[in-house]
């Protein structure tokens, strides 16, 4: 049995597929924006790790920080130089 689901909505959704699994879901109701540049069902798709998203934040707490370069003090040059 077919069943027809209008693409636009009174309320300002949009009606498109989940980039995941292919089933049409309203946008912004049924859906979300993930920073992977895909676009996530709530039903099937709701994985709250996005592999992306944990290897960025590894990488940000990975960055190493400049370190200052220490100094010595400079004595006097010996006599064979």
């Amino acid at each position: 049995m077919a069943y027809n689901r209008r693409l636009g909505a009174d309320d300002g959704t949009v009606l498109f597929a989940c980039s995941i699994c292919g089933i049409p879901a309203r946008y912004p109701t049924e859906m979300r924006y993930c920073s992977d540049r895909l676009f996530r069902c709530l039903q099937f798709c709701n994985d709250p790790h996005i592999p992306q998203e944990e290897d960025q934040k590894n990488g940000l707490t990975a960055k190493r920080r400049e370190e200052v370069a220490p100094t010595f003090k400079v004595g006097a040059k010996p006599g064979w130089y």
